[in-house]
């Protein structure tokens, strides 16, 4: 997606694909994520 964003100010077809191609696989995965158990001592 951050790829995606540098060329919003001039997308092309190229660019437009992409994005349908992420949120096709963000529609398609939503049970996907990341868990962090409380009190976990996980730092960025």
């Amino acid at each position: 997606m951050g790829i995606c964003a540098r060329f919003q100010a001039a997308p092309n077809e190229s660019h437009f694909v992409a994005v349908k191609r992420i949120f096709r696989y963000l529609a398609h995965t939503p049970n996907f994520g990341l868990w962090y158990p409380r009190g976990s001592n996980f730092k960025l």
